[in-house]
């Protein structure tokens, strides 16, 4: 009899209990349904003490993400005592932001076209959010035209007007969509996009304004040209410029002008301004007695305020663009075109791609998942896949400033991109196993305080920004310990194939952080920096009484360790293997392995790196011991590089090399501020490396 009293004694307690498991593997309820079903259990238990783990076991299918995207947080899923909820995917399992495309069928001419399903409106009109399409998990191009193909560049005949562009061709007026025409520009390592306005055609071609027969001048185009010049004078206007090189005696002294309107300087030239011609947003030059300007044809209006902006030096800083997105002009395989006029999705398949059959997928969500101010979630075994972001079609644009970071639409802030997944607010979060892929924006950020949160064993893939973006812009003076962004751990991930679409983007990005760890991560296939880390606003100075002040970031004990990084800076210029900014108080940078820089390797279209590591304004107290640079030679400064500038853009101190094998690294420029180097070892090309160095090179990437 005691025995059978036990046993219903404790069949009540298990039938009050929390359950340990939540099985929708066989269910096709969808993720708010689910969602709500975990709220509901939870809330049953709200008084629970427990301590175990709720695993909610996910079906291995495809799980629609609905507009706004998945948010956990205290009003969806309640905190019960010390339960941590485990989201376990199985293989399959995708919360997927996109919309598929059927009904291809062949034009007659190669490019197949299909109906637009009605999920691609918004308001009942087609969006302009379709920006990512991809053909059996293959990304497809949106179409473009390249701008000096068009008359516009340094010496092209197009010209930049207040509200854009005089073009001398009517190849513009063939776009059908303006409003949906992005102009790209790079800018060393940034990489701007503009919004088209409109496009009108001229009814007369006009030719520009000649002072007389006897005293023409060339096109005027924006730049400068350091040198020589007979004289310095102001002029209220570029044409009381032109007007002084005419009247200027001797007669035909004077072989053009340079013309800057914010401070009305103008410089008689006694030479053409060409061979030393510099792009320069804020100044014009010409020459006299030139060759007469072609006629344009149309006016290209770019969207405000993403044109003042893209023009205000020390912003965008653009003169010309590189090319002309979304454009219309099927040329390739391997192109798309969403056709708002028709409501007709246009796609050119590459070789061997059976459209009858192939899955066509736009990304459409802009978030995928929001964990916000809520601790105790794991995600395993999940794939994250198709997004979208909006911000280059706002009239705002976006006009980069560093990393994918942004000028906000005033001009004055700056802005963080989004990621397809959120973490604010929040600890104990781990994602593992995961994927990551074919995102129209970066993977994951993790910021606003949140603290104990896991990244590892993961995979990103082909990102239209980086993978992890860790902090915030605007903490950096933060003194409570509660508010900082800590313990953060990227560990054995594979990172390949990032800025697909923007790519200012590094292969991952942190602000201020403290106590966190980047580890044995594969980092491959990245068009600017490999890793990017810490950027606090202000960077500096971190001299004299600012050295250890908590004004400037409260960065420290942090480890950048045994990431193998190579194929990096293949797009932009100027970065780096890693790059560093402002202080990070005991933080290592130790045995990680640099190998195969892309600059300046074959068709590849960034020119050089600064530098291997890269130690940048006003970074200090960086320990960087035992690494491997190997076949980087494609940089300006060497292998390595420390900041030297006094004052804004700042001096590198205090930091420490201690152990450096390089093979085949480059030159070091002598530029810079001194290296405080020892035990730098060069290994000849075609020779191997010491057995100390092959061990940190095998050691690095993710461990098995």
């Amino acid at each position: 009899a005691g025995f059978c009293i036990l046993v219903v004694v404790c069949t009540i307690v298990s039938s009050s209990a929390l359950p340990r498991v939540l099985d929708f593997r066989n269910s096709e309820l969808e993720l708010q349904e689910i969602l709500g079903t975990v709220r509901d259990t939870l809330s049953e238990h709200t008084g629970s003490t427990e301590q175990h783990t709720l695993e909610v076991l996910l079906a291995g299918r495809t799980y629609p993400v609905p507009a706004g995207g998945i948010t956990i947080n205290k009003n969806t899923l309640p905190s019960v005592g010390n339960v941590h909820v485990e989201w376990k995917g199985t293989e399959g399992t995708v919360f997927d932001g996109g919309i598929n495309i059927t009904g291809f069928h062949n034009r007659g001419d190669g490019v197949f076209v299909a109906a637009a399903p009605e999920g691609l409106k918004q308001n009942g009109e087609w969006t302009k959010l379709a920006r990512n399409l991809f053909v059996n998990s293959v990304r497809y191009t949106r179409t473009r035209s390249n701008a000096s193909e068009l008359g516009f560049g340094s010496f092209g005949m197009a010209t930049v007007t207040p509200q854009g562009y005089q073009a001398v061709t009517t190849v513009p007026l063939e776009w059908k969509d303006p409003e949906t025409v992005e102009m790209v520009a790079d800018f060393t390592w940034v990489e701007h996009r503009c919004p088209l306005q409109q496009i009108t055609p001229l009814n007369q071609f006009a030719s520009y304004p000649q002072e007389s027969d006897s005293c023409n001048f060339s096109q005027k185009f924006p730049g400068s040209s350091p040198g020589s010049s007979l004289k310095q004078i102001n002029a209220s206007t570029y044409e009381d410029c032109q007007a002084a090189c005419c009247e200027y005696t001797p007669k035909d002294a004077c072989k053009g002008i340079i013309y800057h309107p914010s401070i009305h300087g103008c410089y008689l030239l006694n030479r053409p301004f060409g061979p030393n011609y510099q792009k320069q947003a804020d100044s014009f030059v010409a020459d006299m007695n030139g060759p007469p300007p072609p006629a344009p044809h149309c006016n290209i209006s770019v969207a405000q305020p993403c044109w003042d902006a893209a023009t205000k030096p020390g912003y965008g800083e653009v003169t010309f663009p590189t090319f002309f997105e979304n454009t219309g002009n099927i040329t390739e395989p391997g192109q798309w075109y969403f056709n708002r006029t028709d409501g007709t999705i246009l796609v050119f398949p590459m070789a061997g791609t059976d459209m009858s059959s192939a899955t066509v997928t736009i990304g459409i969500r802009e978030l995928l998942l929001a964990v916000h101010g809520i601790k105790s979630q794991t995600f395993s075994g999940v794939t994250f896949q198709h997004s979208t972001w909006g911000q280059a079609t706002s009239p705002s644009g976006y006009i980069e400033r560093y990393a994918n970071v942004y000028f906000g639409p005033d001009k004055k802030g700056t802005l963080v991109p989004p990621a397809a997944v959120m973490v604010s607010n929040s600890s104990m979060i781990t994602f593992e196993n995961c994927q990551f892929k074919q995102l129209g924006t970066w993977g994951i950020r993790i910021y606003n305080a949140s603290q104990n949160v896991i990244v590892q064993k993961s995979h990103f893939n082909d990102l239209s920004g980086g993978s992890v973006n860790i902090g915030n812009l605007n903490d950096t003076a933060e003194e409570s310990l509660e508010l900082q962004t800590a313990q953060i751990t990227v560990a054995d991930n594979i990172i390949d194939g990032m800025g697909k679409e923007y790519r200012g983007a590094p292969g991952f990005h942190t602000f201020c952080m403290r106590d966190s760890f980047i580890m044995y991560n594969k980092i491959h296939d990245i068009p600017y920096t490999g890793m990017s880390y810490n950027w606090p606003n202000p960077q500096g100075p971190t001299t004299g009484d600012m050295t250890y002040s908590p004004k400037i970031g409260y960065s420290r004990n942090n480890v950048i360790e045994g990431n193998d990084v190579s194929a990096f800076m293949s797009y932009m210029n100027d970065g780096g293997g890693i790059h560093t900014i402002g202080r990070s108080l005991n933080t290592t940078i130790h045995r990680n392995y640099f190998h195969d820089l892309a600059a300046s390797v074959g068709k590849n279209h960034s020119t050089f790196a600064q530098s291997i590591i890269y130690i940048d304004n006003w970074s200090s107290f960086y320990n960087i011991t035992e690494n491997v640079v190997d076949n980087c030679p494609g940089t300006k400064q060497g292998y390595t590089f420390f900041q030297d500038f006094p004052g804004e853009n700042g001096l590198a101190h205090d930091n420490y090399i201690t152990t450096l094998y390089v093979r085949n690294g480059g030159t070091l420029s002598g530029h810079g501020a001194k290296c405080n180097c020892s035990n730098v070892i060069f290994v000849p090309n075609g020779h191997p490396f010491p057995s100390a160095a092959q061990d940190i090179i095998n050691a690095a990437g993710p461990r098995v």
